[in-house]
């Protein structure tokens, strides 16, 4: 009895032990691979349609007519944008994303077909429905739309040589949270389009020698425009805000050359600050909106703004100078920049006046020099024109950074190091 109760309960174990590791083996994942174009498949959609989740398509130089769809989650990198060359012989979207996490990178992408309606327009890359998808270091030219995204979000756009399309450079429709950053963006009937887009970032681009540069249109809000050049797009605008764009913010941009710098038809509550309006036809033809960023941060620069710089202060109204203007720039009735800045906005006439908002601070002698050293010497880096000195400009301001977050309800009040710390960061982006 014993033994046929020991050998129950070994058994018993056994089965246990078995059960177990049945339960606890996992499913072994297959590692991802590099696949080649033309050498493991003829054409890229052979090779896409072949490939696992996370496989790498890699396209050799050549010219591939056709039309890929990228149903799943892979990266698909051409061996040099400028050889590599995806043609769409006039028909269709030529790249169709419908999957997340993809990557489209090292490419010419040409060729689309000529429809530009919103409902699945004709596009050199048309991203439907789907996020976290990276496009970068591609050329996209003869095309309706060069880009085009369509109920998406949390995109990169950036790198990318975008022109000359027939429409559009780059459209975001009911799409949000995209960034689209250091484009070349020329020669399209428009440079980057928004209809019911909201909380996108566009900054740093080149946007030139368009029809209008960037239009904002039907209810797209609480998107930044900063840090872009926005020049000599004619016959129509810089900046266009039309039918109910509310919330946005415009702010480090230059807005050079253009036939109107920005125009705000139907438009209310958007904010421009520190932008550089220079030999624009017209400046601004616009609805009531928020033209500066208060005192002592400032508005914008204006080239045909002639007022003196004798006072400071939130009235102009003290002694000594600031950088901002001694009167408003008057734009129309209900419409002023309150404090018109005297110089251009670059990064060093912007610490050279941050400079200044430190001394007019009057802070206790130790904290002031301290700040001011670390400025100064940010702004000698700079002058200096060397890349390697701009990389030490940026950690001297992020010297400065640390050093005004430590002093915060010491030697600092919460709103002078909140101050500091907005205006030394859009600096930093400034360089960058």
């Amino acid at each position: 009895m014993k033994l046929k109760a020991g050998s129950g309960i070994t058994l018993t174990l056994i089965l246990i032990g078995i059960l177990t590791l049945a339960f606890n083996i996992q499913p072994v994942k297959a590692e991802p691979r590099t696949i080649i174009v033309p050498d493991d498949y003829h054409t890229i959609q052979e090779a896409i349609d072949n490939a696992n989740e996370r496989d790498t398509i890699y396209v050799k130089a050549g010219t591939h007519h056709e039309h890929v769809v990228i149903n799943k989650t892979v990266s698909l990198i051409g061996e040099n944008r400028d050889t590599t060359i995806i043609d769409g012989n006039g028909t269709g979207s030529v790249v169709y994303v419908i999957a997340d996490n993809v990557k489209v990178s090292g490419f010419t992408i040409q060729n689309s077909g000529p429809y530009h309606g919103i409902d699945a327009p004709d596009a050199g890359i048309l991203v439907d429905n789907s996020g976290g998808n990276k496009i970068s270091r591609n050329n996209i030219a003869k095309n309706t739309y060069g880009i085009f995204l369509g109920n998406s979000l949390n995109n990169s756009i950036f790198d990318n040589n975008i022109t000359p399309n027939n429409w559009g450079g780059i459209e975001l429709f009911m799409s949000s949270k995209n960034s689209v950053y250091g484009n070349k963006i020329t020669n399209n009937w428009f440079g980057i389009g928004f209809e019911l887009s909201s909380n996108n970032t566009v900054s740093g681009n080149n946007i030139t020698n368009n029809g209008s540069g960037v239009a904002l249109e039907e209810w797209c809000s609480n998107n930044i425009i900063s840090g872009n050049n926005i020049a000599n797009n004619c016959p129509g605008y810089g900046i266009l805000l039309y039918f109910r764009p509310n919330h946005n913010s415009v702010y480090g941009n230059n807005i050079t050359n253009n036939d109107c710098g920005v125009a705000l038809e139907m438009s209310w509550e958007n904010k421009f600050y520190h932008n550089n309006f220079i030999n624009n036809a017209a400046q601004v033809d616009t609805f009531a909106n928020f033209w500066d960023n208060g005192y002592p941060s400032g508005g914008n620069y204006w080239s045909d703004y002639t007022a003196v710089d004798n006072y400071s202060g939130p009235y102009q109204n003290e002694t000594g100078n600031d950088r901002i203007g001694d009167t408003p720039y008057v734009i129309r009735e209900n419409n002023q920049d309150n404090y018109p800045l005297v110089n251009p906005r670059t990064s060093e006439n912007a610490i050279r006046k941050l400079i200044r908002d430190v001394e007019n601070m009057n802070l206790q002698q130790g904290i002031d020099n301290s700040l001011d050293a670390k400025l100064t010497a940010t702004l000698d880096a700079l002058e200096a024109l060397n890349a390697d000195k701009r990389n030490d400009a940026i950690n001297k301001l992020y010297a400065f950074v640390n050093e005004v977050e430590a002093q915060r309800e010491k030697k600092l009040t919460s709103e002078q190091a909140d101050y500091l710390i907005v205006a030394a960061q859009e600096i930093i982006d400034l360089i960058d």
